[in-house]
């Protein structure tokens, strides 16, 4: 492993001098920075405290970290961009300004300084590009989470439409429900949500971008099992006890949208080159002047959906064949990162796609032997 301050005057002639991978970090430039990680077999990996049944990118639940977890402070995220801003001056942009995501494997949200991590990233790309983070493919996803950070979050986040493109609000079942009073508390928090939103929902936060005035900003993500897929025995209900879960969108639909702003009536299908997920684009019919994409998507057959679903009768795609290559910058210890990279399904899928040795590039292992340290936070 090389270790190199991140503060070093000749900190790049190091790097270059030690067969850092900077050729394929500039094709393949850095699309997140996870807020919070704990390390496990070897890589670095999110740690989200929604332990949601199917994530995707099987993050770690806090109380299940093996090691240290580490977190991303605004102090320690200042010199990670002071190290970045290095490349940038010399000529390498190592930060991709097509998707650049905070937390993209956990639940934003329920970070401490989620906002003000994204004001500094904001301002960085103001610095050097001329515009702000919302400006580019920069969501803001999450599940409803009970925790007070998460509704403090939330309210800051909305009235900050220049730190983001879209809100992402995903809808499903796989937050796990302990009982009745639980799932009451959730609804609760769900009814909040909503008219947190609604300024999004009507239209009246503009896009930083002039092209996207008039379109949508906040997209809808429902997700229920695929066609020949059924929920475990274990998890057939919300909570045991309970009602079963959701197998349609419109039990979705009933349950946590149209109590609360009415049905999704579909107004277009023609939707953005660069949604790839989005299904439609809807109006809410208890707002007036609503309009939000909407996602209609299934779950993934990859991390801990795997447990959470019977998918023995499922046809997934093959993404093996054609996957993507995805950059992330990982807080390794209290001053330390890594930068990781790995195989995903899609540029806006966290799903991690292992291959085998012979078909996963050298430079891979090469990047991951390099760890930087900010010995000024």
């Amino acid at each position: 492993m090389y270790q190199f301050s991140t503060s070093h005057n000749q900190v790049m002639d190091l790097l270059l001098a030690n067969d850092f991978p900077l050729q394929e970090l500039c094709a393949y430039p850095i699309s997140a920075i996870e807020g919070i990680s704990t390390e496990l077999s070897g890589t670095y990996k999110s740690v989200c405290p929604i332990d949601c049944l199917a994530c995707c990118a099987d993050s770690i639940r806090p109380v299940n970290a093996i090691n240290n977890i580490n977190v991303l402070t605004p102090a320690f995220f200042s010199q990670i961009l002071v190290f970045l801003e290095k490349f940038i001056t010399n000529g390498f942009d190592v930060l991709s300004l097509e998707r650049l995501t905070l937390f993209s494997d956990s639940n934003e949200l329920n970070h401490p300084y989620c906002f003000e991590l994204r004001e500094l990233l904001s301002s960085f790309l103001c610095k050097h590009y001329g515009f702000p983070l919302g400006f580019i493919s920069s969501d803001i996803s999450f599940h409803i989470s009970n925790a007070k950070i998460f509704s403090y979050n939330l309210l800051k986040i909305v009235d900050r439409p220049y730190l983001w493109d879209n809100i992402c609000f995903s809808i499903d079942e796989q937050i796990p429900i302990e009982n009745k009073e639980d799932y009451e508390r959730y609804l609760e928090t769900l009814s909040c949500v909503w008219k947190v939103l609604m300024p999004v929902i009507k239209g009246e936060i503009l896009h930083s971008n002039i092209a996207r005035k008039f379109e949508p900003r906040l997209i809808i993500n429902f997700l229920i099992p695929d066609f020949g897929s059924k929920y475990k025995d274990a998890y057939k209900t919300i909570y045991p006890g309970g009602p079963e879960r959701a197998t349609t969108y419109d039990e979705l639909i009933d349950r946590y949208v149209e109590p609360f702003v009415g049905k999704i009536k579909n107004t277009s299908t023609c939707i953005p080159s660069n949604h790839l997920f989005t299904t439609e684009i809807s109006k809410l019919t208890n707002v007036p002047s609503s309009t939000v994409f909407i996602s209609k998507s299934k779950y993934s057959g990859t991390g801990r959906a795997k447990n959470f679903i019977d998918q023995s009768a499922t046809v997934f795609t093959d993404y093996n064949s054609s996957p993507v290559i995805r950059t992330k910058i990982y807080p390794s210890k209290a001053s330390q990162f890594i930068i990781q990279a790995s195989f995903a399904p899609t540029l806006s899928s966290e799903d991690t796609i292992i291959l085998n040795k012979e078909n996963t590039p050298q430079w891979f292992n090469k990047l991951h032997q390099f760890s930087f340290i900010s010995d000024k936070v």
